[in-house]
């Protein structure tokens, strides 16, 4: 249970930085589902503007008939190693980065493969909303956290937030108190239903003011 005073806290800053809160267009989530999953991993650590998202335009004008998890599942196929494909198509060459995406690949699979006669972002989108955070350790996938997770579960429709760095750090600066991930997605719920807009609002609103402080 969080505390009313630091919901409070939160919501009144957030409010303050931006009064007129709104959904915006988060253009993210129009990316095809096999962009989401590389976007949900090597957006981790890296700066969004420069780092990601011109390596996630690149992917798509390179490989526009890869869209859905399983064209993804065969493109890395095609290559001897999970990074020599990140190194290749996505210009990023890093082990970890590079077994979460299979990792999360091969999770999805399954899902998609359980349920053939259903659209493969329906079911995305239906395991994103059902999900939890403690979803995450189901997973069982190295260097997939509940941050990773939770964009990811973003990227595909759920309403929810992302405990990551430009989050955790508003919420210290704001409250004076560290929360552990899971506390941050509580507070960002009761902050959300106190300024009555979704979470994934006050989960945006929060990171372009840090992203651009």
């Amino acid at each position: 249970m969080i505390n009313k005073k630091y919901i409070d806290a939160v919501a009144s800053r957030l409010k303050d930085l931006s009064p007129d809160l709104y959904d915006g267009d988060y253009s993210d989530r129009y990316h095809p589902p096999a962009v989401k999953v590389i976007n949900s991993v090597i957006s981790q650590a890296l700066r969004y503007k420069t780092q990601v998202y011109p390596r996630l335009v690149d992917f798509r004008r390179n490989r526009p008939d890869v869209k859905s998890v399983r064209q993804l599942a065969d493109l890395m196929a095609s290559y001897t190693t999970s990074l020599e494909f990140l190194t290749k198509e996505v210009n990023l060459r890093n082990q970890g980065k590079a077994g979460a995406i299979d990792g999360l690949v091969t999770y999805f699979c399954g899902l998609i493969e359980a349920s053939p006669t259903v659209p493969e972002e329906k079911t995305l989108k239906q395991w994103a909303i059902t999900a939890e955070p403690a979803g995450s350790e189901v997973l069982n996938t190295k260097g997939v956290g509940i941050a990773t997770f939770q964009w990811l579960r973003m990227l595909f429709g759920a309403d929810t937030s992302k405990p990551d760095v430009h989050v955790m750090k508003f919420i210290y600066e704001t409250t004076g108190q560290r929360f552990s991930e899971d506390e941050c997605i509580l507070l960002i719920e009761g902050v959300a239903a106190k300024l009555e807009v979704s979470e994934r609002v006050v989960d945006g609103a929060i990171w372009y003011f840090m992203a651009s402080s």
